[in-house]
């Protein structure tokens, strides 16, 4: 297995939601699909940012140097 970076940017709807709770249903949603399981990730960046027009995270995942 490959050891990945992922950063993710929480774009919320509303002020509510703690970030620590998007990171870890992220990490483990994405087992399976980008990487083989989240025990792979060794690095993490995570941004919260507010849109009430267009809630939504984006994801980037990236081979750790």
């Amino acid at each position: 297995t490959v050891p990945v970076a992922l950063t993710l940017t929480v774009y919320r709807a509303r002020r509510s939601g703690d970030l620590d709770n998007f990171i870890k249903v992220l990490g483990d949603a994405l087992n399976g699909i980008a990487y083989t399981d989240d025990s792979q990730i060794v690095e993490l960046h995570a941004y919260r940012r507010d849109d009430k027009a267009n809630p939504r995270v984006e994801v980037m995942i990236k081979e750790a140097q």
